[in-house]
């Protein structure tokens, strides 16, 4: 029989001879598992918004308040048998929850020229797309450009 301790606190994954119920609480539970992985973003996330970097939709988008798979998780734990669809959804969507969140955390947090230079393509991107929906104006846009222009100066100055 499987001890919950080696399930919370010694397992580094899951193993396939547990149960779906065991792999939930795995991944709740464990400092090896997605809910621990989607904690480190959502405080990355709220250092973003905490630092002006992001606004406070972030939390809702990305960060602490995109719980609903968490949510699903957390009724997977409290049932006594677990469906393997049921788990496999909730896995990904958790997943996907993470990678989202770290994409947008790269994208606000660019540490390499490289990753710079990318962030600039998409932002020129959003711009142009505003521009020829006729959401900003051709003097919203230059002054956005101009704006971007400098703080890529800044952020190149300092990598």
């Amino acid at each position: 029989m499987i001890k919950f301790d080696e399930i919370a606190n010694t397992a580094t994954k899951p193993h396939k001879n547990w149960t779906n119920r065991q792999v939930a609480q795995f991944h709740f539970f464990n400092p090896h598992g997605l809910m621990a992985q989607k904690k480190a973003t959502d405080a990355q996330i709220d250092d973003l918004v905490n630092s002006g970097k992001a606004n406070t939709g972030a939390y809702i988008a990305y960060g602490s308040l995109n719980d609903f798979h968490r949510k699903e998780l957390i009724k997977l734990i409290d049932k006594k048998r677990v469906n393997s669809i049921d788990l496999a959804v909730t896995l990904s969507g958790l997943r996907d929850a993470i990678k989202s969140a770290q994409e947008f955390i790269d994208e606000k947090n660019p540490k390499k020229e490289s990753d710079i230079e990318l962030f600039v393509e998409k932002q020129m991107n959003r711009l142009d797309k505003k521009l020829m929906q006729g959401h900003i104006s051709q003097t919203d846009y230059d002054a956005m450009v101009m704006n971007l222009n400098d703080a890529v100066e800044n952020e190149i100055k300092s990598v």
